[in-house]
């Protein structure tokens, strides 16, 4: 009898934990989208929304993440509060983790999208943290406010894409001429942080960043600009090898597998030779409609960008916020909006990426070429940056990372209607990876003009690295005479100056005077294209303002390389700037007809002319300028 009270003594407490359990497993089996649960969303059945409302303090309940692969785990949370009104129409529902994991670790990014329920109900997507939080304390975007901003963009996000490949839209503004080709992405830089940017919703509280999965090369120059990532709100992690990959770039199979709720997922930016990718977790889904984050990726419209299933290597804990660390897999659908309350994604669909080539030399070895291949995210915000973290990323690890060198660049553009940019240029630097940057920079104009939607449909580079400093400085500029006679041939000798004054080289150049010109003061000046730019910008303004985007496309095309010796003659006669393009000294009525009010605004005048123009390559980066007056007989 003893015995038996003893058994029965031992056997309660088993008892009541096998209770408890099966209450545990019960309460999970009310989730909808948990595995196993019998009732998840690839029935498609609809998912029961707890009204924020309803909500109260010590409520609990549970919320759905990835802690490791793909699949998602759960962990108890208990609702703290409500944040009313934090934004237009928005709120913020408080929550606190019980869970030891994230105690241990805080709110991590990576978790932006969790869907966290209470009673089996959806309350919203977890979305934001308090940075050096002592508590795992973070906030849930209601899943209500997810629905009413985004389900209707499903089908709406088709009619945008339509839009934006048809019509003229309004991208980034940006001055499309700085000075000097090392400010072209330093412009563009500012223009994208001004551009982008989270405001907290408290002291403290900030939606999640999200963790930028990159290959190890990639790193590097995704963190050398932090001002950029950071106003995007993605903060660049390294990610190492990409899972399931599979083919080559932007030929992979789109994969016939859900996203269910807890998922992770990656919004692609960089696929092929190596990879950046965007990692968050799914809130919803029913059908081929899923929405996640809880938060914008960009708050950017029209948008379409790959997205793929994700797989989860390990949490990072950190003293501000912990990170998830994971890689992108099988490409699955595409992101369609992109809104405050979260993203769209349409499982099925396939978004468009835009190639890119990039081809690399040795100039001194002759060794054979090394190929890269990438497609990167086609969006006019994120591609010249993508594209410019890549060939960095290639350059620096092909054993070219500093050290005096000269770049030659061919850059081949392919636009959306067929036609082709094509420019070449000679750069030196002490940076071969920012130089590749800057042989770029013509896609970041593509991008950031407001003449036509941005249409790139394929980019191919090709860099021949030359490690020594091929560059040479103009001396002097000598005339046979200081007057000469209308309608004469002038002939100028330019003295180049070349390696730190080693050894120079003599270009003669025939100018002609043209024969209306008499009794006036001329100018001969010879240097590079920097040397004249800010002086010629402020004489000729219409040359350097594109009202047209085949403008554009000239400007870009034929504005000489840093290798180029310009040697040009200047005169205080009438001229004019048509359409970008600068006419010789003209007769008063001719003059006066072309800048008449009713050219429309094509045809503006100028103050000194341009009268005659010379440009020589030299193969070398020519520096400085000289100029010497020569006097016209009456």
């Amino acid at each position: 009898m003893q015995r038996s009270t003893c058994v029965a003594g031992w056997l309660m407490p088993i008892a009541r934990i096998t209770c408890l359990v099966c209450f545990a497993l019960l309460a999970l089996a009310t989730v909808p989208g948990l595995p196993g649960s019998g009732c998840g969303p690839a029935q498609a059945a609809p998912v029961a929304v707890f009204p924020i409302s309803e909500l109260e303090p010590g409520q609990r309940g549970v919320a759905l993440t990835a802690f490791e692969g793909s699949r998602p785990d759960s962990f108890a949370i208990e609702i703290v509060g409500l944040l009313e009104r934090s934004g237009p129409k928005s709120h913020v529902v408080l929550l606190k983790a019980l869970d030891p994991r994230v105690v241990a670790t805080g709110i991590v990014q990576g978790m932006s999208g969790s869907p966290v329920y209470v009673g089996g109900r959806l309350v919203g997507a977890m979305a934001f943290a308090y940075t050096g939080a002592l508590e795992p304390i973070g906030g849930a975007t209601p899943f209500e406010e997810m629905q009413r901003e985004l389900e209707p963009l499903f089908v709406q996000g088709a009619a945008d894409h339509g839009r934006r490949q048809g019509a003229a839209w309004e991208p980034p503004v940006l001055d499309p001429f700085p000075h000097g080709r090392a400010n072209w992405r330093r412009a563009w830089d500012t223009a994208l942080a001004s551009r982008t940017g989270r405001p907290a919703v408290g002291a403290g509280l900030a939606p999640l960043a999200l963790p930028l999965a990159a290959g190890t090369a990639l790193t590097a120059p995704l963190t050398e600009t932090p001002a950029t990532w950071a106003g995007l709100g993605l903060q660049p992690v390294p990610a190492g090898v990409v899972a399931q990959a599979g083919g080559q770039a932007g030929e992979e199979q789109l994969a016939n597998e859900p996203l269910d709720p807890g998922d992770a997922f990656a919004i692609d930016l960089i696929r092929g030779d190596m990879a950046a990718a965007a990692i968050g977790t799914v809130t919803w889904r029913e059908g081929a409609r899923v929405l996640g984050l809880g938060h914008p990726f960009l708050t950017a419209s029209p948008i379409e960008l790959p997205v793929s299933r994700a797989t989860i290597h390990t949490i990072i804990p950190t003293r501000s916020v912990s990170f998830k660390v994971g890689a992108p897999g099988a490409e699955v659908g595409a992101l369609v909006a992109d809104r405050e309350a979260g993203v769209a994604v349409e499982l099925g669909r396939r978004a468009p990426r835009i190639p890119f080539r990039l081809t690399l030399r040795n100039g001194a070895r002759q060794e054979a070429q090394e190929v890269f291949d990438f497609t990167v995210a086609d969006h006019e915000i994120l591609t010249p940056v993508l594209l410019a973290a890549a060939a960095r990323a290639a350059v620096s690890g092909s054993e070219y990372t500093l050290g005096a060198a000269t770049l030659a660049a061919e850059l081949d553009v392919t636009l959306g209607d067929g036609r082709h940019l094509r420019r070449a240029d000679f750069l030196r630097t002490l940076d071969p990876g920012q130089a590749a940057v800057e042989a770029l920079a013509p896609v970041a104009y593509l991008a950031a003009t407001a003449l036509a939607p941005f249409a790139v449909r394929a980019v191919a580079l090709e860099l021949t690295l030359h490690p020594e400093l091929y560059a040479t400085e103009v001396a002097e500029v000598r005339l046979p005479r200081g007057q000469v006679r209308p309608g004469e041939r002038l002939r100028a000798t330019v003295v180049l100056r070349h390696q730190m004054g080693r050894d120079e080289s003599v270009h003669e150049v025939d100018l002609q005077i043209p024969p209306q010109v008499r009794g006036e003061r001329l100018v001969v000046l010879a240097g590079s294209p920097l040397a004249f730019y800010e002086w010629d910008r402020e004489r000729a303004p219409e040359k350097y303002r594109p009202r047209e985007f085949d403008d554009l496309l000239r400007f870009l095309e034929r504005y000489p390389s840093e290798e180029h010796l310009l040697v040009r003659l200047y005169g205080p006669s009438r001229g004019a700037v048509h359409e970008g393009r600068e006419f010789a000294s003209l007769p008063l009525s001719k003059w006066e007809a072309l800048v008449d009010a009713t050219s429309g605004g094509k045809t503006q005048p100028v103050g000194g002319l341009l009268l005659d123009e010379v440009q020589i390559p030299t193969g070398r980066v020519v520096l400085g300028g000289v100029s010497v007056a020569v006097d016209v007989e009456r």
